[in-house]
C-alpha cells in the first residue's frame, strides 16, 4: 500500500516534530505539522492563542518553526 503526501523530510525535520508534540501539552496548541516556508521542510505549529507565538522558539534543532493562528480544532 502507497501513502499520499510529500516524502518524508530529512531527518531533522523528524527529529524536530517529535520534539514539537510536546508542545500539544500547552493550552492554546492546537496542532503541530511539518509544512514549508520559502520551499524549505518546517514545523508547523496551530494555535489558537496569538500570544502563544511569542512564547515558541523561532527555530527547533534547526527547524524553522511557523506559527498559524487557527483557532480551536473539532474533530467532525
Amino acid at each position: 500500500m502507497s501513502e499520499i503526501g510529500p516524502p518524508p523530510g530529512p531527518p531533522e525535520v523528524a527529529a524536530a516534530l517529535a520534539e514539537a508534540e510536546a508542545w500539544l501539552d500547552l493550552p492554546g496548541v492546537e496542532g503541530v505539522a511539518e509544512g514549508r516556508a520559502g520551499g524549505r521542510p518546517c514545523v508547523t505549529v496551530f494555535v489558537s492563542d496569538p500570544a502563544l507565538a511569542e512564547r515558541l522558539p523561532k527555530a527547533l534543532r534547526g527547524v524553522p518553526v511557523v506559527v498559524e493562528v487557527s483557532g480551536p480544532f473539532q474533530a467532525r
